[in-house]
């Protein structure tokens, strides 16, 4: 007989929590010894203990109510007991065990008839849902099937282990019984959880709404809702057979029991949820999800929809489809209600931004380059400065590849740069994407894409009858005369007004081409309502989803720590950014990850890495993982092109070429070598190669008593040490390299180093023992990537057993790439003794990314036509300091 012993019942101490505690301890009935490694929880709950060496056990934290408590560990018969918890008690139990003497269960055979019967348990098991995918079943080895009348029974000796990674649970499923058929599975089961966490945001934040989106709709939701009163304001409506609706606080009652509620049902009730669950949050459904309770004894819940008893009524229909993919611990709080996702929501949608690309041509050339100006549109402009600091901007194959990619700053909600067209790019509809991180929560169908026809040299287009709109009412396009001869200075002078004809700021890109040579084609321009403008979204039936892609305010990288094996690996990291003014520590999570964000840098930079394990232990490696790309998938229209039917070129040159006599130097790659010839070889240091390497046992006969930096003298060629005392009399050290400068503040101090870690000065490492010294690397000249504290040169000192952590002495460096640099746009200038001999056949005569206008909505530029006699179409294009789009186009000629 299991025996079960009441110990004592106590009232916690006035002034405490109303949650209850369980506490006790459990033995061997027939042998009397403590049990060890028990399972001791509440059924369907998070509440978990698992028995130490002298077989106690505590579970804290208990709502008041009625539960299943349930003990398990392998070898024993598993007990269950129903419990009354109440309001702050404490409950003290001395539980025994009952050996379990039941012959052991053959061993399994997993051929391909247990293989299709598993995945007929494990459908009717989890269910159907969107997280049913996300499982995993363990503990199979003892799992048996039969087949009855068309019927599946399974059962089971140990508990199934079954990892939800959707939701970020892990729970012990107990299998009491198990039947299922073609349509339908019905099992009975005790169940702990496990609620896992992550020091992962995202991961985190995944599991919390996933969670969320498991339990709107569930039967939980439901039964707290209808006795909280709420329920229709939440998504649910009810009616009788009828189909007559009811009033959802008509069938709430008195409960029997103190926090209970009765559920008064005297027949079948259809229940409709009216809310689903979609990509972008929770929207509404009008047909609904349907389901049915049907009452068996008297219904009573708690107040947090906890049934007293779950055999009281028979639930069928969209709740209960989704099996164990969806289900919550009973003690599972949701962090937010459907009231405040909406508010969430609406929040969300003010922050949405959106991006837009102004080209200085429709269509291009092999060997042309593709410039271009973003500019960022807002739902709220008043927020420019505070979203995204990072754009993406790509250029993307006929066959939906990535050719190349580009990573700018905004800045005032603009950024600009170019692509270099290959000389062998075959002709074909090319495209250019732009995007930032965070406008990926909005559905990738939010990232700018448009259309780059890239034609053969033997191509051309037909022009058009007849030219598009010259001006705009915003904008006003000024030259002093409408023809012009070859070479000749231009003078263009723009004007923005507001809608009123008030002068305006604005923020403008100029655009001028040979309108012959590329013929204008129709595409959606910056005034477009798809361009830049972001609607308004206020459905009171769509809700927040989820934050997927965090926002940059500067550049980002994510990595991981391994091991020695390879292995991810928790720990934690110290990363240098090329610049000891910038050393950053943090932790990753545990799966080794970690993401570093809001660094800002051009071109690329070594970042040095020191990983360590949770005991501070070194690891061998740190990875950096790529950047998530968005899918390309995108459906975009390609360019109407009407070409025309002689085989003529339509340009005669496609680029200007520099003057016969200019010589263009070749890219040459330039390598640093070893100027210490008996340096040790050791990883790459972030300061490079360093100029002097001095080995400790050279150091200790000359600083003996002293401070180590003493016995460099000599040894190091320009390094003075000057030793004497301050006004107290103390000893003062001061060091100095040949060649450093001096700063405003007088500071001639080299950078120390000792282990990778920076000391203020040399009298700071005073107390270090020479003895300790593996070795002194000494780089004389400035070392730009510490910043102003690398500009007398560096002293680094390695200890032989690490002076500071103890932990391995060398960084791991890894190359980050920065900010791409705009490249400058090439216009010659004439006149001045400056006159080229060779050719000026080109097609983009000018392009201006960057013109602001001043107080009075005024800006010029100017520039030199070239030799062809043709028309140049001049396009303005670019957003008011409200964030208004304008543009204007005009056309002027050349003889």
């Amino acid at each position: 007989m299991i025996r079960l012993f009441l110990l004592t019942m106590v009232s916690l101490c006035a002034g405490t929590s109303v949650f209850a505690q369980i506490s006790g301890f459990v033995k061997d009935k027939n042998t009397g010894k403590m049990l060890e490694g028990v399972e001791v929880f509440i059924n369907n709950s998070s509440w978990r203990s698992l028995s130490n060496k002298d077989g106690s056990f505590a579970l804290e934290g208990i709502y008041p109510g009625f539960f299943e408590m349930v003990l398990y560990k392998k070898g024993h018969v598993l007990f269950k007991s129903s419990m009354r918890i109440e309001e702050g008690k404490l409950y003290k139990l001395n539980l025994d065990l009952v050996s379990d003497d039941k012959p052991k269960a053959a061993k399994i055979k997993k051929d391909a008839q247990w293989n299709n019967n598993y995945l007929w348990f494990q459908r009717g098991l989890l269910g159907v849902s969107d997280f049913s995918s996300g499982y995993r079943i363990e503990n199979t080895q003892s799992l048996q099937f039969e087949l009855f009348n068309n019927s599946l029974i399974a059962k089971t000796d140990d508990p199934l282990r079954v990892e939800n990674m959707a939701l970020g649970l892990v729970m012990n499923v107990y299998l009491q019984q198990f039947e299922g058929d073609v349509e339908s599975a019905r099992f009975q089961s005790l169940i702990s959880y496990q609620v896992k966490s992550s020091d992962d945001y995202s991961q985190q934040s995944a599991w919390e709404r996933n969670r969320l989106k498991s339990y709107w709709g569930s039967s939980r939701h439901l039964f707290q809702t209808l006795v909280a009163g709420t329920s229709e304001q939440e998504g649910f409506a009810f009616y009788d057979v009828t189909k007559k609706k009811l009033n959802p606080a008509d069938l709430v009652r008195a409960g029997s029991f103190p926090g209970y509620h009765k559920i008064s049902l005297d027949y079948p009730v259809t229940v409709v949820y009216q809310l689903e669950s979609g990509s972008s949050g929770l929207v509404g459904n009008q047909n609904g999800q349907t389901s049915t309770l049907t009452p068996v004894e008297a219904i009573e819940v708690n107040d947090l929809g906890i049934l007293f008893s779950a055999k009281s009524v028979a639930i069928a229909g969209s709740i209960v489809e989704s099996g164990l993919a969806e289900s919550l611990p009973i003690n599972y709080l949701p962090t937010s209600s459907i009231e405040n996702e909406k508010l969430d929501w609406k929040n969300f949608s003010l922050l949405r931004e959106k991006a837009y690309l102004h080209t200085d041509r429709d269509y291009y050339y092999p060997r042309e380059s593709v410039w271009f100006k973003a500019y960022m549109g807002y739902c709220m402009p008043i927020l420019r400065d505070t979203l995204s600091a990072t754009l993406y901007v790509e250029l993307i194959s006929p066959q939906k590849e990535r050719i190349d990619s580009r990573t700018y700053r905004i800045k005032e909600g603009v950024a600009w740069g170019d692509f270099k067209l290959d000389e062998s790019l075959p002709a074909g509809q090319y495209y250019l994407r732009a995007y930032t991180n965070w406008m990926r929560n909005y559905g990738d169908s939010t990232l700018f894409v448009k259309s780059i026809p890239v034609l053969s040299l033997n191509e051309n287009i037909e022009p058009a009858k007849k030219d598009e709109m010259i001006q705009s009412s915003a904008i006003s396009i000024a030259t002093e005369k409408e023809s012009f001869s070859a070479r000749q200075k231009i003078e263009l002078k723009v004007h923005v007004m507001d809608e009123r004809g008030v002068p305006v700021k604005a923020n403008l890109s100029v655009s001028v081409t040979d309108a012959v040579a590329s013929v204008p084609l129709t595409n959606n321009p910056i005034t477009a309502p798809a361009s830049l403008f972001i609607s308004d979204l206020v459905d009171k039936n769509q809700y927040f989803d989820q934050i997927s892609h965090y926002m940059e305010r500067g550049l980002s990288f994510r990595g991981v720590v391994k091991d020695g094996k390879g292995n991810p690996t928790p720990g934690k990291l110290e990363i240098i950014q090329g610049n000891m003014d910038n050393l950053i520590s943090m932790e990753t999570d545990e799966q080794g990850e970690f993401l570093v964000t809001g660094v800002n840098f051009s071109d690329s930079l070594i970042f040095a890495f020191k990983p360590l394990n949770k005991k501070g232990k070194p690891l061998e490696r740190v990875d950096i993982l790529p950047r998530e790309i968005p899918p390309l998938n995108f459906d975009v229209k390609p360019l109407v092109l009407t070409y025309r039917k002689e085989d003529a070129l339509q340009r005669i040159q496609n680029t200007y070429r520099p003057d016969e006599d200019v010589t263009m130097l070749k890219e040459v790659e330039i390598k640093s070598a070893r100027l210490a010839k008996d340096a040790p070889n050791e990883p790459v240091r972030i300061y490079g190669t360093p100029d002097y390497v001095v080995k400790g046992e050279n150091i200790r006969s000359t600083a003996v008593g002293t401070n180590v930096l003493v016995g460099l003298q000599g040894k190091v060629p320009g390094l003075q040490v000057i030793e004497s005392t301050d006004g107290g009399g103390l000893p003062t050290i001061k060091v100095k390299i040949r060649g450093g400068t001096q700063s405003l503040a007088g500071n001639t101090d080299p950078l120390i180093l000792v282990d990778g870690v920076p000391f203020p000065d040399a009298q700071s490492i005073s107390a270090l023992d020479p003895s300790m010294i593996d070795r002194v690397e000494v780089i004389t000249r400035a070392s730009p990537q510490f910043g102003s504290r690398g500009s007398n040169g560096v002293i680094a000192i390695y200890t032989k057993s690490g002076f500071t952590t103890g932990s391995e002495r060398n960084y791991l460096s890894h190359k980050i790439p920065g900010y791409d640099k705009p490249r400058a746009f090439f216009s010659p200038i004439y006149g001045d003794g400056s006159n080229s001999s060779n050719p000026d056949f080109r097609t983009t005569i000018f392009w201006m990314p960057d013109v602001k206008t001043d107080e009075k909505g005024n800006a010029s530029v100017s520039f030199y036509s070239a030799d062809l006699a043709t028309r140049y179409r001049i396009v303005v294009e670019g957003v008011t300091e409200k964030g208004k789009p304008v543009r204007a186009v005009s056309y002027i000629t050349v003889e």
